[in-house]
């Protein structure tokens, strides 16, 4: 088992069991081999070092995303995964170095967002089920 995540132009792979062989066009040919427990990061320029990770099952497979001291641009962006519309962040917001600790679920992104949003005292518009923009 393994997981790929990509978000601000990095790809992030863990492998949880067995091996896996990351290539990109950075590498130049020399792929790298991955083992259990193992991840990293690929981005335009290089490729990160091997670093070593826990092995249990992700945040994401028990339907629940977990945050320690997320950035809430990041804890958006990870929300964006799960919502299928878009969710709008304020250019102040942005600015601003908001942190987010918590759990949120990760099968019901308009309750993750109210949660969010009642924790770190925000204001959200809902346009349709698709659109919701944080203020």
């Amino acid at each position: 088992r393994y997981s790929v995540r990509e978000a601000n132009n990095t790809t992030r792979v863990n492998v949880l069991e067995s091996r896996v062989e990351v290539d990109s066009k950075i590498a130049l040919g020399n792929p790298v081999i991955l083992k259990a427990g193992q991840q990293l990061t690929v981005d335009s320029s290089k490729i990160s070092s091997i670093d070593l990770i826990d092995t249990s099952d992700p945040d994401w497979a028990s339907k629940q995303l977990i945050f320690n001291d997320d950035a809430l641009v990041d804890v958006v962006q990870r929300l964006s995964d799960y919502h299928r519309g878009k969710i709008f962040l304020s250019s102040e917001l942005i600015s601003r170095d908001l942190r987010f600790t918590g759990v949120l679920p990760a099968n019901d992104s308009a309750a993750a967002i109210s949660i969010l949003s009642k924790s770190l005292q925000l204001t959200t518009q809902t346009w349709s089920s698709y659109i919701v923009s944080i203020e």
